[in-house]
């Protein structure tokens, strides 16, 4: 499905980091973090880490919660484009691009003015778990995400819809996992 050799596995995924969102985690913890956004953890979704070492040398976007945690749903993970490439390869090769679709770029933004055009986030799962579209593997259907960090100083939320974040510029997006959960 994601159609990347060894090399590039061994490139783009720390499975040491990899991780089970199971019954046990703590979900009824709403984390707020220091940067003033909460968290809910992804409950039922197994992670898959990321290398991030790629952002800069200094990982304390990853290490503190200074930056917002949020998750990306990706419509058609399985999807060849025009370079060959799936969807998920293409974001692991060139990150997560603002899609042709900005239904709230209109919209007023919770901080004032318009939101604007960007890449769309929510801190909820559940919330934007409907935009992906399953996939198969080895006869099981499956949805499959990101779970990123996001600068909060980048995130304008729209009026109409306060489960969602648009985040303008791709440089304050940071996948560090690939989450993934059979239905």
């Amino acid at each position: 499905m994601l159609q990347i050799n060894e090399d590039e596995y061994s490139r783009f995924f720390g499975p040491r980091y990899n991780f089970v969102y199971g019954d046990s985690y703590p979900s009824s913890i709403d984390r707020k973090s220091s940067c003033g956004y909460n968290y809910y953890p992804p409950i039922g979704w197994h992670s898959f880490a990321l290398k991030v070492n790629h952002y800069e040398s200094d990982l304390g976007w990853l290490k503190n919660d200074k930056w917002a945690t949020a998750f990306h749903c990706v419509r058609s993970p399985g999807k060849i484009h025009s370079d060959g490439k799936t969807t998920v390869r293409k974001i692991l090769l060139e990150g997560l691009k603002p899609g042709p679709r900005q239904a709230n770029q209109d919209d007023d933004a919770v901080e004032g003015g318009k939101v604007g055009a960007g890449v769309y986030f929510s801190p909820k799962i559940t919330s934007c778990d409907g935009f992906a579209r399953g996939f198969t593997y080895e006869g099981k259907q499956y949805k499959l995400g990101f779970l990123c960090r996001i600068n909060p100083k980048e995130i304008t939320i729209p009026k109409s819809e306060l489960d969602y974040w648009v985040v303008p510029n791709t440089r304050d997006i940071r996948p560090y996992k690939i989450i993934v959960k059979e239905f």
